[in-house]
């Protein structure tokens, strides 16, 4: 079984993923890794994203992730030029990790699984959510990130309802871990 995970920023994604790994042998495959990867040196993407974007190359000629990050978060055009880059490669590896994989419960995790352009490869998918101010203040404490950006973020992404309006189930990941477990086991007995 193919299971997607996404979520707004902050919602508590990667504590749902360490649950799945741990207690359900699950393979994760994060996209956000996997986007990192292939833009490394050496790789197709590396090149591709040193002739769109040069001026996001350090001196030594690597790729100065938080210059490329302000270039293309304040141009659309930019972005979405990135976007057409990058994805089709995640998408490619997504595929290979997927068909190579051994696991019963393959979980494919992104934020931004919903509004990438990829076909439908999941058999379930749930949306992790988590109130606003919780988000906020994990952002805060874990990330040092500033409630300007924090904001700057979530406006960014889709909307709660957007979330829930395509997800197979929700997760409420506001409470505790323990409570989130216990909709993971429940929600699983359900699916498997």
């Amino acid at each position: 079984m193919i299971l997607g995970i996404t979520g707004g920023v902050g919602s508590g994604k990667s504590a749902v993923l360490k649950i799945l790994k741990k207690e359900y042998q699950a393979d994760i495959i994060e996209l956000d890794a996997i986007g990192k990867e292939v833009v490394l040196p050496g790789t197709i993407g590396y090149v591709k994203v040193k002739e769109a974007f040069p001026e996001a190359l350090k001196k030594d000629g690597s790729l100065d992730r938080e210059k490329l990050a302000e270039i293309i978060f304040l141009d659309p055009e930019k972005k979405a030029a990135m976007n057409a880059l990058i994805h089709p490669l995640v998408y490619d590896e997504m595929i290979r990790r997927i068909q190579s994989s051994k696991a019963s419960l393959i979980v494919v995790e992104s934020a931004i699984l919903l509004t990438c352009g990829y076909p439908k490869f999941w058999d379930k998918l749930w949306f992790i959510y988590c109130a606003r101010k919780i988000r906020e203040k994990r952002l805060k404490e874990t990330r040092n990130y500033s409630l300007e950006k924090i904001k700057s973020m979530m406006a960014q992404q889709p909307s709660v309802e957007f979330f829930k309006n395509h997800a197979d189930y929700l997760i409420d990941n506001s409470g505790s871990l323990s409570g989130t477990r216990e909709q993971i086991d429940k929600i699983l007995k359900i699916m498997l």
